[in-house]
């Protein structure tokens, strides 16, 4: 069980941070993951959270520990696994980069990469690379697959929604629950909306 004490303080934390104040940010997330008690979900979310101000201070060699102690910590994390992977490819380790990549998918489906590896980032590579970007979408071909044998989304499910004026049009979202007719959605970009079960298709991916 979360201590209320260790959440007070990565909310503190998040306040900090949302200021502008990184470095004083930073040394309370720092000081809560010697916490021996911390529970593990919110030891992942500190160092998620760590990794990725460590990042933006230029310690790419500590950010890139912190990230993969928080992949290890969750390891179905689809945010902790993506901010793993770009630490990584930005520091020009993309062998790295797409081996996290491959575990991830390997454990469950993902927007995030999905729509990274449906773009032209990655549509010319060679070599071991090539191998690993080709078993990625191997991996959410397989997902989408067993997606579209289903006659009703579920939550965690990508989904492609339709012209609504309340969203955009062919974008690709996650479900995040659903109740009656009602999908809640979280797009790539953090945005969430919610819209009725008509307006998505869960086949169309």
């Amino acid at each position: 069980m979360t201590d209320p004490a260790h959440t007070r303080i990565f909310a503190r934390a998040l306040q900090l941070r949302d200021a502008g104040n990184i470095d004083a940010a930073t040394k309370l997330l720092q000081e809560l993951i010697t916490a021996s008690a911390i529970e593990r979900y919110l030891r992942a979310h500190v160092q998620l959270q760590l990794g990725h101000l460590l990042g933006r201070l230029g310690q790419r060699t500590e950010a890139v520990a912190s990230l993969r102690t928080a992949t290890d910590c969750a390891p179905r994390m689809e945010l902790a696994s993506l901010e793993l992977f770009r630490a990584l490819d930005s520091a020009g380790e993309r062998i790295d980069a797409l081996c996290e990549a491959f575990r991830f998918l390997a454990l469950r489906e993902s927007l995030g990469y999905r729509e990274l590896f449906e773009g032209e980032t990655y549509r010319h590579t060679a070599g071991e690379e090539y191998e690993l970007v080709e078993g990625a979408r191997g991996m959410l071909d397989a997902h989408r697959d067993a997606q579209r044998r289903r006659a009703r989304p579920m939550p965690s499910d990508t989904v492609r929604v339709h012209i609504t004026a309340s969203l955009r049009p062919r974008a690709l979202a996650r479900i995040r629950g659903l109740k009656g007719q009602t999908a809640y959605l979280l797009f790539s970009d953090g945005e969430q909306s919610e819209t009725n079960l008509a307006l998505i298709d869960h086949h169309d991916i």
